[in-house]
């Protein structure tokens, strides 16, 4: 979490939004991931104070930031990786991360701005707040290794710590590629 803390209502509708825009260009191979999966999964609903909607995305970049600039969002324009498409936030929406995602064969989703390895997805879809979004198969075991084997239980956020990567048994307390 390195951007402002935003309350869980404007991130539960800006996830509400992202999805309804994802669901009708017809947008299928993307899922929520790291704290708004935790938040979720754990809670029903984004977590308060987070900075942003995480969504791996495997979709042409260019494509994508035009389908949603044309639904009116904006996007950082600072950036020379495609591998990540960031938006705006504006006082209806937060700001979400689109990370761009390579697929192999064996459907691991590979996002290079991350490093970040999701092995085995498949996509589960999921009615949530009366819109359909899409969840990895096995969240739970994924959560587990991302955020060690308490990620259920909430760990109060400090300005300047990692907050919920507090598990020494988790994923991110190593600097090696995530495979999840």
């Amino acid at each position: 979490m390195a951007g402002e803390k935003t309350s869980a209502d404007k991130l539960n509708k800006t996830l509400i939004e992202v999805s309804n825009i994802l669901n009708k260009h017809n947008i299928n191979e993307w899922f929520v991931m790291f704290g708004t999966l935790l938040g979720i999964v754990r809670e029903g609903s984004c977590i308060d104070g987070d900075d942003d909607i995480d969504i791996m995305i495997n979709f042409d970049y260019d494509e994508l930031k035009n389908i949603f600039s044309q639904e009116g969002l904006k996007f950082e324009t600072n950036r020379k990786s495609q591998n990540i498409l960031k938006s705006l936030s504006t006082n209806k929406y937060a700001s979400f991360d689109f990370y761009m995602c390579e697929i192999s064969k064996e459907n691991n989703y590979y996002s290079p701005w991350q490093n970040v390895q999701v092995n085995n997805v498949s996509v589960v879809q999921k009615k949530w707040n009366n819109c359909n979004i899409n969840l990895p198969n096995n969240a739970e075991s994924k959560l587990e290794k991302m955020y060690g084997k308490n990620w259920r239980t909430p760990v109060k956020y400090i300005h300047g710590q990692r907050g919920e990567f507090s598990d020494e048994n988790s994923i991110y307390n190593t600097k090696l590629k995530f495979i999840i």
